[in-house]
């Protein structure tokens, strides 16, 4: 793609955004709930695959961690918990807990640590973010006595091999560690290579029977699915065009009375010309009545031109937006979010299949990313919603995504149905949402009105 096809690619999201009123959440902007909810998912994989197990407290995920709940951390991931276990080596460690003699007495036998005095290990001391994350470096097979990386710039070093992303590790380079940051970067760490390897630690783990195959195989069919989708993504952003429908359908069943639904019909175009950059968006939306109303949004030579489903006819100047479109293989590929895992974590299922001609990949949302979509439908759709004490239950919350050979869209398909009741008002409803998106593979023909009736608002 052309420079200026590059710098211009944002603006079709943004126009798209503008349109429907969907902005994703960078994750400069994510809250410490998010991060929690991370960290937390982060906790349930590990757990999961029996290489976290709290304490008689629950996973404590705010609580600092010491030195030795790292140090068993450390040996788990290593794939040598059962090892260690039936280990008859032994430490001089005097404040060495009881439950982790073993873990301890491993890593001193192997040389993994040698305590802070020949009879102190200083066990209840606070683990950083900076020790543990050399503990998590270490187990990829990294060395700081060797050259690898420095004790001091683990953490960046840590970036820079996809351990973390560039946000988490401004996050964990002011904040304070804690056992929430130890468990979303272990986790991390299980979908990061060996070193001078092309292997993951989860597939490392599994091949030594470490951790259940059936719990890792799901996992890494999440992240195939997550490297496919985003490539289908890149090419969507870099191609010279995009010709997409839309078809989607928000239907409302209240007990004893006829469903009402909202249909919506869109036209997505874009052309990437050498010497002009041309979008046309129309949307018609269909309401229970019967009623019909139409959105327009064009761009064109520096403008997008709004006509309302009032009729208001409207001229905005387009800023200059640079989408920063990197190369699916780029170091910054897992960027604007706080942790890789956290996308793992929205899908309870993943079912990928390669057919010759196409592949098919079928993701079924987690129960918390269901209920977080249709609150979003139901704040669009469903405006009686706004201050009532309800009941949400999920019935179905499937993502569909069909890829040609090239690894392109050729569909995505989204079906949701859950049963809502009304606390306060005993209202029991059925919501169904329905989409399809088709791209198309061929240039579209985009046809302008004329302008000439569009007032200039100033931004």
């Amino acid at each position: 793609m052309q420079p200026m096809k590059k710098a211009l690619a944002f603006a079709l999201a943004l126009f798209m955004a503008l349109s429907i009123g969907i902005f994703p959440v960078s994750a400069a902007e994510s809250t410490p709930t998010q991060l929690l909810a991370d960290q937390t998912f982060g906790a349930e994989l590990l757990n999961s695959l029996g290489l976290f197990k709290g304490t008689d407290q629950g996973y404590e995920l705010e609580r600092v961690p010491n030195r030795t709940e790292a140090s068993v951390m450390l040996v788990r991931l290593l794939g040598k918990e059962a090892e260690a276990l039936a280990g008859t080596t032994k430490h001089p460690f005097v404040d060495v807990p009881h439950w982790a003699d073993r873990y301890i007495a491993y890593m001193y036998d192997k040389g993994l640590t040698k305590g802070v005095s020949a009879t102190t290990f200083d066990a209840n001391a606070s683990c950083t973010a900076q020790m543990f994350v050399t503990f998590v470096l270490r187990s990829l097979g990294f060395s700081d006595t060797k050259g690898d990386f420095k004790y001091s710039d683990s953490i960046s070093f840590a970036r820079l091999e996809d351990v973390i992303t560039s946000d988490y590790m401004t996050y964990l380079q002011k904040a304070t560690f804690t056992r929430g940051d130890m468990a979303l970067i272990a986790a991390e760490a299980l979908f990061a290579n060996l070193k001078d390897q092309e292997q993951y630690m989860i597939e490392k783990l599994m091949a030594e029977g470490a951790v259940p195959s059936d719990k890792a195989m799901g996992y890494l069919d999440s992240v195939d699915a997550i490297f496919m989708l985003n490539y289908a993504d890149y090419l969507r952003n870099n191609h010279d065009f995009i010709n997409e429908e839309l078809i989607s359908t928000f239907s409302l069943g209240e007990a004893g009375y006829q469903p009402r639904t909202l249909k919506t019909n869109a036209q997505i175009k874009a052309d990437y010309g050498d010497t002009d950059y041309r979008m046309a968006l129309v949307y018609t939306y269909t309401y229970p009545d019967g009623s019909r109303d139409s959105y327009e949004r064009y761009y064109s030579e520096g403008y997008i031109y709004e006509k309302s489903t009032d009729g208001t006819k409207g001229k905005y100047r387009a800023e200059d937006y640079d989408d920063g479109s990197t190369d699916p293989d780029s170091d910054e590929w897992a960027d604007g979010y706080f942790s890789f895992v956290s996308q793992i974590g929205a899908y309870a299922k993943v079912d990928i299949q390669e057919l010759p001609d196409k592949t098919v990949i079928t993701r079924t949302l987690s129960d918390q990313y269901a209920k977080d979509t249709a609150y979003y439908y139901l704040d669009q759709y469903y405006a009686d919603m706004e201050g009532v004490d309800y009941v949400l239950n999920v019935k179905s919350a499937v993502f569909t995504y069909t890829l040609n050979a090239d690894g392109a869209y050729l569909s995505d398909d989204t079906y949701l149905e859950y049963d809502y009741m009304d606390l306060e008002n005993g209202i029991k409803l059925t919501i169904k949402v329905s989409e399809n998106y088709k791209y198309l593979q061929t240039a579209p023909t985009i046809t302008f009105p004329s302008f000439s009736d569009y007032q200039l608002v100033k931004n």
